[in-house]
């Protein structure tokens, strides 16, 4: 049998460890509430004690802080956050936003915005603007993104 040897188990969370159906650990988002497993905690914490365990998820760090905090005993050695565009060692290391979110952001005033992620920006269109988001949101980049950055 070969010998492999792991250098880390990096867990995704939505739909990998988290699920909408009720478990015993509720982890609060931005759409709603996901759950983990009681089982599925117990295992993370047998194999933190065995190789590092790296969390990757769309997830900003904040989002993703509220699960860490409800387990203590799983040693989690880094964090790769918004699908890979910041990568943290500690959960807890200080936030830095990209200014230059804030002046795309003033084009689409109407549409909200998602909270809390340092280096990409989500917007949200208003209902009635939701069938034509696409289309309006590359008009505009193309007519004004030069002139912004």
């Amino acid at each position: 049998m070969p010998n492999y040897l792991i250098n880390a188990v990096v867990c995704d969370l939505d739909g990998t460890l988290l699920y909408p159906q009720k478990e015993a650990i509720p982890v609060a988002g931005r759409s709603g509430v996901s759950y983990l497993g009681k089982e599925a905690a117990k295992l993370l914490v047998k194999i933190s004690q065995i190789c590092p365990v790296v969390i990757a998820t769309g997830r900003n760090a904040v989002g993703t802080r509220r699960l860490v905090r409800q387990l203590p005993d799983v040693l989690f050695k880094g964090f790769v956050f918004e699908n890979g565009f910041v990568v943290k060692r500690n959960i807890n290391e200080s936030t830095h936003y990209n200014r230059k979110w804030e002046r795309i952001a003033a084009l689409f005033p109407e549409w909200e915005r998602l909270a809390f992620y340092e280096n990409c920006a989500g917007f949200i269109p208003p209902l009635p603007e939701r069938e034509s988001a696409e289309k309006m949101a590359k008009t505009l980049l193309k007519k004004r993104v030069t002139m912004i950055l």
